[in-house]
């Protein structure tokens, strides 16, 4: 899981290549898998993705995403929990607010 934010700020412009396809595929993972750890890292890079991206919450939004994330909510591991709430929680703030969210959440 890529947690430096210096990695995310350098390469987040990459998720744009081919009409956005690894964010169609972190998106799709959350739609098919079964499998916690794939699950937590999903929701995880969808979340740094709407932190990061100047439009990432429209585009995750139209791209169903949101919709996805909030069905993991309620899965029965703590941590696709954790990281679908985090995700969510990022892209219904504004981006004015995140600082608190990303304080709180690094000392969980």
């Amino acid at each position: 899981m890529h947690t430096s934010e210096p990695f995310w700020r350098s390469n987040i412009d990459k998720f744009e290549e081919k009409d956005f396809q690894i964010l169609r595929v972190l998106l799709k993972l959350l739609e098919s898998s079964r499998e916690t750890r794939t699950l937590a890292v999903a929701c995880h890079d969808v979340g740094k993705f709407v932190e990061f991206h100047p439009h990432g919450r429209y585009i995750v939004s139209d791209l169903r995403g949101k919709e996805l994330l909030m069905r993991h909510l309620g899965h029965p591991d703590p941590e696709v929990q954790k990281r679908a709430l985090l995700a969510v929680q990022k892209i219904m703030l504004p981006g004015s607010k995140l600082g608190f969210l990303q304080a709180a959440s690094s000392g969980a």
